[in-house]
């Protein structure tokens, strides 16, 4: 199938989740993931950044993200639990990622702790409801954590199969 002589049929992006590497860089496999470098990509900062406010005691904050129908953004919630749900209809933050290197709540992307020094400093006040025991999800998003390499993040929805999107089926108190 050819659209131009000699020239391969364009994707169209019909195989966007095979080809993310434009959110992915090139990392260092032997650190572990609290202590990413700089030429790690935001989205897997993001990711392990929520589980590393579960252990400053913000066990209630979940993150929800997914890719947009381009498949070229990833786009994430970070939110409270509502009555023991998640996501809640109203996030701290909503967000949409390309791969710019910038994040309006942070200025130093280069490591998780300040990452989450500077987001509990923005948002403090809404994650004052954060401060509340929910081990089940906290368990639940470590046990995922634990699986993904270090330059992977979350991908539970996609206008196409999500790669993690199965794992919303065991997830503590998903509201569909």
């Amino acid at each position: 199938r050819y659209l131009i002589p000699g020239k391969p049929w364009p994707d169209f992006g019909c195989n966007r989740m095979r080809n993310v590497k434009h959110l992915r860089q090139k990392s260092d496999k032997d650190e572990k993931h609290n202590h990413m470098n700089s030429n790690t990509n935001i989205p897997a900062k993001i990711t392990r950044m929520i589980a590393l406010l579960h252990d400053r005691g913000y066990e209630n904050l979940y993150l929800y993200s997914g890719m947009s129908p381009s498949g070229m953004h990833w786009r994430y919630k970070i939110g409270i639990h509502e009555s023991d749900e998640w996501p809640s209809p109203t996030p701290i933050l909503s967000e949409s990622f390309i791969g710019d290197k910038y994040l309006p709540w942070t200025s130093n992307i280069d490591s998780i702790e300040t990452m989450a020094d500077d987001f509990v400093i923005k948002y403090a006040k809404e994650l004052k409801e954060a401060i509340k025991e929910n081990g089940t999800y906290k368990s639940w998003y470590r046990s995922i954590l634990n699986k993904l390499s270090s330059d992977d993040f979350l991908v539970f929805y996609a206008d196409y199969p999500a790669r993690h999107e199965d794992l919303l089926n065991t997830a503590p108190n998903y509201k569909h």
